[in-house]
């Protein structure tokens, strides 16, 4: 356990997403720190792109309008031929592959991910 700098007495830990604190109940004395995962510190660009041959329905074709910012004829291209969405960190990767595994997208991440 931890004791306070201010007044030696116990510390509590608190968790509250990505952030550790410890707080003592006495005094409220607190040190905060934020924990910080392997993909924060990747340094690696990936690219993020859609495999050819996805399914082509009205959904797909109005979700990687909105992803990619274009109309439905090129959306639609891209969900048959394939297409880079995106190039960056991991940090910015990872919330784009869910996107696309929640609407059952094919897609590709170059270097390989290992998140």
């Amino acid at each position: 356990m931890s004791k306070c700098s201010k007044c030696n007495n116990e510390m509590i830990t608190i968790v509250s997403g990505r952030d550790y604190i410890l707080k003592c109940p006495i005094c409220n004395y607190e040190v905060v720190s934020t924990k910080n995962y392997d993909y924060d510190l990747d340094e690696t660009k990936y690219t993020i792109s859609i495999s050819p041959n996805n399914e082509i329905t009205l959904t797909n074709i109005k979700f990687v309008s909105k992803l990619i910012g274009e109309n439905f004829i090129v959306s639609k291209e891209a969900l048959i031929e394939g297409r880079i969405v995106y190039t960056g960190y991991a940090i910015e990767i990872l919330p784009i592959r869910r996107l696309l595994s929640d609407n059952n997208i094919k897609y590709n991440v170059s270097p390989e991910f290992p998140y």
